[in-house]
């Protein structure tokens, strides 16, 4: 026998056995749905305090299902496997991202399809459980402190203003300088948790026409 016949039979074989009865995909399907449900839940506490998309997070549902869909048929049958990776090569998603944290979602997403569709569910309940314990756990925890963007609108020279602000907070890192003819805008990165003192602090000066303190979500870790 040749190496091309060899080689030939091994993956009919394959194939063959990777046949599933109608009751198995049905129960790998369920658990799939089940999975997606629970990212979905995972994904509306992450996103609570920022950006949220109702109709990504509904996605995040599907797209186990419909991956372990394409696994599943893909495995039954050569010809059907063919045809899918042709027609998946020609599909191009243009849909941008808002939040980096997105691809984490649609990666697990995608992976528990692919996991769940080769027949081995329990890898990918452990990987989800993983997956969440973690996400929910720097999700809301701090470590070193939110950063907070403290904008000023004065007519006081920069260097009087920096010293202004950190005779409260002690660590203010000054981000940009405009001046626009009368006034001049001054931005702070600060760390300060007592906001209430540095806005009376700067509100008794005459000479600071704007206060606007601004806490930045992309610090929280």
């Amino acid at each position: 026998m040749s190496a091309k016949e060899i080689i030939k039979k091994s993956v009919l074989e394959n194939f063959t056995n990777s046949s599933l009865s109608m009751q198995e995909m049905i129960m790998l399907l369920s658990i799939s749905v089940v999975i997606g449900i629970f990212i979905y839940v995972i994904y509306k506490l992450c996103c609570k305090n920022g950006f949220y998309s109702k109709a990504f997070n509904i996605s995040l549902i599907l797209m186990p299902v419909i991956t372990a869909t394409i696994i599943i048929t893909i495995q039954s049958s050569v010809v059907v496997s063919l045809g899918m990776v042709g027609a998946l090569s020609i599909v191009r998603f243009r849909t941008a991202l808002k939040n980096p944290l997105d691809l984490v979602f649609m990666f697990w997403s995608i992976s528990v399809g692919i996991v769940v569709g080769a027949g081995l569910p329990l890898i990918a309940i452990v990987l989800s459980l993983v997956a969440a314990i973690v996400l929910l756990l720097f999700n809301n925890i701090t470590l070193l402190g939110k950063s907070k963007l403290l904008s000023i609108t004065t007519t006081l020279d920069p260097e009087e203003v920096e010293d202004l602000v950190n005779e409260v907070t002690g660590n203010a890192k000054r981000k940009s300088l405009n001046f626009n003819g009368k006034q001049t805008n001054l931005l702070f990165e600060i760390s300060s948790k007592d906001t209430d003192e540095l806005f009376k602090a700067l509100k008794a000066n005459e000479k600071i026409s704007g206060i606007s303190i601004i806490e930045s979500e992309d610090q929280q870790f």
